[in-house]
């Protein structure tokens, strides 16, 4: 399923060594969090600039919610910076990073990246998705590495 032109996103190597240890932390339960930056003028560029952990106030490792205080306090963060909301991240401790049933279900904006991490191999995996009630559909996106000005190309 295409839904059109899509936004990629840009993450720097640095904030995502942050989620993968945010994500090995919070083990054995998935963690959560949000990646808020610029979307550039033409909407087809995504900078992150910023994670945001959350508390997944399920503290499950099969399932995550975000606790509202903490989604309160990043989105002032957010409109404190001006930053747009560019994905939600979440962890998937013991599967791979695939949506699941539930993720997609509980997805409430299908605009919006959904990145995965798996921590079932080593180094971690990491995918990217749009997320709809009944299926989902690969986001592009790009790892930026922090000496260089190449682009790892991910989808």
């Amino acid at each position: 399923m295409n839904r059109g032109n899509r936004t990629v996103l840009l993450l720097p190597e640095e904030i995502l060594a942050q989620i993968i240890q945010q994500a090995k932390t919070e083990l054995p339960n998935e963690c959560c969090g949000l990646l808020a930056g610029k979307i550039d003028a033409n909407r087809l560029q995504g900078q992150v600039l910023q994670a945001i952990p959350l508390i997944n106030e399920r503290d499950s490792p099969i399932e995550y919610a975000s606790e509202p205080k903490s989604m309160l306090k990043a989105y002032h963060l957010m409109r404190d910076k001006n930053y747009d909301l560019l994905a939600i991240y979440h962890s998937h401790p013991t599967s791979l990073p695939i949506p699941s049933w539930k993720d997609r279900v509980n997805a409430t904006d299908s605009d919006v990246v959904h990145l995965i991490i798996s921590l079932t191999t080593d180094p971690p995996t990491i995918s990217c998705w749009y997320l709809y009630p009944c299926s989902h559909e690969a986001a592009l996106w790009y790892i930026q590495p922090k000496s260089s000005t190449d682009l790892h190309f991910n989808s």
